[in-house]
């Protein structure tokens, strides 16, 4: 599967949102006033200003939202480990995989002996995690959960 970033949506002129939230920090005026007095160079300033001193949730004020597709799941995990922003991600446990697409590292596909490694690696992972969807392990009925494993004895 080949990487897929579509933007949904975005804020409008999200420079001068963002400029004037941060403005009303240091004003006696509310955000909506300094909105539609700031020109483009002051908007440049104040963003500027905000972002040396450190200020930066102001920027937070603005949204955009994208579709990513085909993206490794170790890298969707890195945006939600730093937490920049909101998240929605495809759930695994209720979105039937009828064939994987794993995400090969790029060290890993340079060397043959390896990628053959990684491969038959991937290929007996998914072999296994079928057999359990076989025997009655549900992913898709909220609240469900694998058989439990019976317990062991003591020899």
């Amino acid at each position: 599967m080949s990487t897929r970033v579509v933007l949904l949506r975005h804020t409008p002129d999200p420079d001068r949102v963002c400029a004037a939230a941060a403005a009303s920090c240091y004003s006696a005026s509310g955000a909506a006033s300094l909105d539609g007095s700031m020109d483009a160079e002051k908007v440049r300033r104040v963003l500027g200003s905000a972002v040396r001193k450190g200020h930066h949730s102001v920027l937070e004020h603005a949204s955009f939202t994208f579709s990513l597709e085909g993206v490794s799941r170790a890298m969707t995990h890195q945006l939600v480990r730093h937490r920049i922003a909101s998240y929605s991600q495809q759930s695994q446990r209720y979105v039937r995989l009828d064939r994987p697409d794993f995400t090969t590292p790029p060290e890993v596909a340079r060397r043959p002996g390896a990628r053959e490694a990684f491969d038959r690696a991937m290929g007996e992972a998914w072999t296994a995690y079928s057999r359990l969807l076989e025997a009655g392990c549900p992913r898709r009925t909220p609240g469900t959960s694998c058989p439990t494993p019976p317990a062991r004895t003591s020899p």
